[in-house]
């Protein structure tokens, strides 16, 4: 009931039972509420063998040694709550400097890749370098709403090739797009690897693929902890089998490096129909 309740003589109480043929050792008992505010955290129980033990004296003061039993506890709460938040907000800024780092080291070495080759036009340097970022723009919006700092491939993958499509494609060019297969989860490395991977893809399907393309398509497979997608994109300029065809021996490279170093897993090319096709398995 939340309120005090003494009982003098707890044998003429119906609220106790004994066992038939034993006699109560309680005479007297007291049961004071431990609250905050309407919060019942716990009840404070006084017994002793005497009977008619406690008066309004004796209630008063239990009650108030309740209420400072109460405060105390509540205090002991609110601290570890705080400390909690606090090492939770600690972890976060961590965690958000560790990203911001290493955003910045890989639109560095972006660029750095483009301006390696003076035989590339600046201006082109630049764009291809902002799609990239996008990219792993989209990866870590999907970050950003995940408690658990993972992405699903499926969602990922349908973002960032839709982004990079929308970004790319030029007058007239219509592209379709389908991402279908399993669905699992990576970690926040693993999707920003992943999203420039796919920007890559998309630039040459869209440089190779001419204006009257079908569209693309991404099967993805999940099988035993093992990854595969395989990205297929009709070609209009085929001259040849394997990744000459990519758009650029940049794009080639950053492909090459994201897989097997940043993903630990394998990049295979084929080309069956006019049909080029990217295969990427990792772990």
């Amino acid at each position: 009931s939340g309120t005090t309740i003494v009982v003098n003589d707890v044998a003429q109480d119906n609220r106790f039972y004994f066992p038939p043929g034993e006699h109560p050792v309680t005479g007297s008992e007291m049961s004071v509420p431990i609250k905050i505010g309407n919060r019942t955290l716990g009840v404070l129980d006084i017994q002793t063998t005497e009977k008619s033990a406690f008066d309004a004296s004796d209630m008063s003061a239990m009650e108030t040694l309740a209420n400072q039993i109460a405060v105390a506890l509540e205090n002991a709460r609110l601290y570890a709550q705080s400390k909690d938040e606090a090492e939770v907000k600690a972890t976060l800024l961590r965690e958000l400097s560790h990203r911001v780092k290493n955003n910045l080291t890989a639109v560095v070495g972006l660029l750095s890749l483009g301006l390696d080759d003076d035989t590339i036009p600046r201006d082109e340097i630049l764009t291809e370098t902002l799609m990239r970022v996008q990219s792993m723009a989209v990866a870590h919006t999907l970050l950003a709403n995940s408690p658990r700092a993972c992405v699903d491939v499926e969602e990922l993958c349908r973002r960032v090739i839709g982004e990079s499509i929308r970004q790319m494609s030029l007058p007239g060019q219509a592209l379709l797009f389908d991402v279908h297969g399993d669905s699992f989860e990576i970690s926040a490395q693993q999707a920003t690897s992943l999203a420039l991977v796919l920007n890559e893809l998309v630039a040459n399907a869209i440089k190779h693929g001419g204006a009257g393309a079908p569209g693309l398509s991404l099967c993805i497979r999940y099988d035993q902890d093992k990854a595969q997608l395989e990205f297929s994109n009709q070609i209009s300029n085929a001259g040849g089998s394997g990744p000459e065809w990519m758009s650029s021996g940049i794009g080639l490279r950053l492909i090459r490096t994201l897989v097997e170093k940043d993903l630990g897993g394998q990049l295979t090319f084929a080309s069956r129909d006019n049909v080029f096709l990217s295969m990427i398995k990792f772990t």
